[in-house]
C-alpha cells in the first residue's frame, strides 16, 4: 500500500497565501471560478436572427464532453447555419488521450452529426475564420502547425500547409487568419512589423512585409479593401492602411481590456437573413 500523502495543515496554508502579492491570487481565484463553471454547466447555444428578432436555442447531445475550440458558419447555398465543437470525451472524469472529435450542428434538421480528427491534437482558439463555405483553423498535428479546412457543405476536412518560416525571422507575438483583399491570408505580428502571407489557388504564398504603427497591441479582421483593425495600447480600435499608412481611430474600446478575458472574435461580412431559427 502506498503510504498516505502528508496533509499541509490549514493554518501554514493561511499564512503562506496571506503573504502572496494580491493580484496574482485574485487572477488563480478568477481562473480557478471559470474553470469550474465550465466543468459544471450545462452546454448551450443560443443563436440569434437580428433581422427578424428570433432566437433558438440549441441543447448539445453528448453532455461529457471537453471542448477545446468552436466554429460557426453560414451556408449560403442552402440558407443554413452550422456550428462546430472541437473536444474530446470525458472518461472517468478526464479528456480522452485519442484524437480530436467534432461534433456539428446544422440547423435546417435541427441535429448533430460527429467526425473523429485522427491526426490533429490540438485546434487553436478562440480564433478562427469563415471564408468562402469553409472555416478555417490553426491547428497542430503530430508533427506540426497547419491551417485546418472545414467545408461546410459536404463537412469534409482539409489541411493547408504554412509557408516556411512564415514569421519571416520575426520575434512573433501572435498570428492571425484574415481574408485579405479578396485571398486567405496568415498575418504574423512581430514589434512594429508584421508578414501578410497571401494564399493563392494553386496552393502557393505570397508574403508582403508590412511596418506597423509603434502603438499595435491587437489584431481583429480587415476590411474589404484591405485595412487592419487593430487596437492600440489603450484598448483603442483604428483602421490602419498598410498602403498608405494612414490611420482612422474609430471611437470604439477593445471588447476584453481584461487580460484574463479572451472575447470569442470572429468578423464575417454581415448577410441578412430571414431564417426562422425557431422553426
Amino acid at each position: 500500500m502506498a503510504p498516505e500523502t502528508e496533509r499541509i495543515p490549514d493554518d501554514v496554508v493561511e499564512e503562506i497565501l496571506v503573504r502572496l502579492p494580491v493580484k496574482p491570487l485574485t487572477r488563480f481565484s478568477r481562473k480557478k471560478h471559470r474553470r469550474n463553471n465550465h466543468s459544471l454547466r450545462d452546454f448551450r447555444i443560443c443563436l440569434w436572427n437580428p433581422s427578424i428578432r428570433k432566437f433558438k436555442i440549441i441543447e448539445p447531445e453528448d453532455k461529457g464532453f471537453d471542448d477545446v475550440a468552436y466554429g460557426f458558419a453560414f451556408h449560403s447555398q442552402n440558407n443554413d447555419f452550422k456550428f462546430l465543437r472541437f473536444g474530446r470525451s470525458i472518461m472517468d472524469g478526464e479528456p480522452s488521450s485519442k484524437g480530436l472529435l467534432v461534433h456539428v450542428y446544422t440547423l435546417s434538421i435541427d441535429s448533430w452529426s460527429y467526425l473523429e480528427l485522427q491526426d490533429i491534437t490540438l485546434v487553436e482558439t478562440p480564433h478562427y475564420l469563415f471564408f468562402n463555405g469553409a472555416l478555417y483553423h490553426m491547428a497542430y498535428s503530430q508533427n506540426s502547425k497547419l491551417i485546418l479546412c472545414f467545408d461546410v457543405h459536404d463537412h469534409n476536412f482539409w489541411e493547408i500547409m504554412l509557408p516556411q518560416d512564415y514569421s519571416n525571422g520575426l520575434d512573433l507575438e501572435f498570428e492571425r487568419l484574415a481574408v485579405f483583399k479578396g485571398s486567405l491570408a496568415l498575418i504574423a505580428f512581430g514589434h512594429q512589423v508584421c508578414c501578410i502571407w497571401e494564399y493563392g489557388p494553386v496552393g502557393s504564398w505570397t508574403r508582403t512585409d508590412i511596418v506597423l504603427p509603434p502603438h499595435v497591441e491587437n489584431f481583429f479582421g480587415c476590411t474589404g479593401s484591405g485595412q487592419l483593425v487593430i487596437t492600440n495600447f489603450s484598448n483603442q480600435l483604428f483602421l490602419f492602411d498598410p498602403d498608405s499608412h494612414n490611420e482612422i481611430n474609430l471611437g470604439l474600446e477593445d471588447l476584453a481590456p481584461d487580460e484574463d478575458l479572451v472575447p470569442l472574435v470572429y468578423t464575417p461580412n454581415l448577410i441578412e437573413s430571414l431564417v426562422l431559427l425557431n422553426e
